[in-house]
């Protein structure tokens, strides 16, 4: 997924992930976790502007966690 913050600051909070910088102010976060809703839960702590890559199960827990 892509989320809209500097790669450097969301790096100091992910220990198990990987930060790639795209620009100044957006970067590509690269997770793991044992359910695409907890992953979704973890990721929405950012409170940014976020792009689901993919699959499509993540899409859907995002949009369960929105509702």
């Amino acid at each position: 997924m892509l989320l809209d913050l500097p790669a450097a600051t969301v790096a100091l909070y992910t220990r198990d992930g990987l930060v790639e910088r795209i620009t100044p102010d957006r970067f590509r976060l690269t997770l793991g976790s044992w359910s695409r809703p907890s992953l979704a839960a973890a990721i929405a702590r950012y409170d940014a502007g976020i792009d689901v890559v993919g699959p499509d199960e993540l899409t859907e827990a995002f949009a369960r966690l929105a509702r």
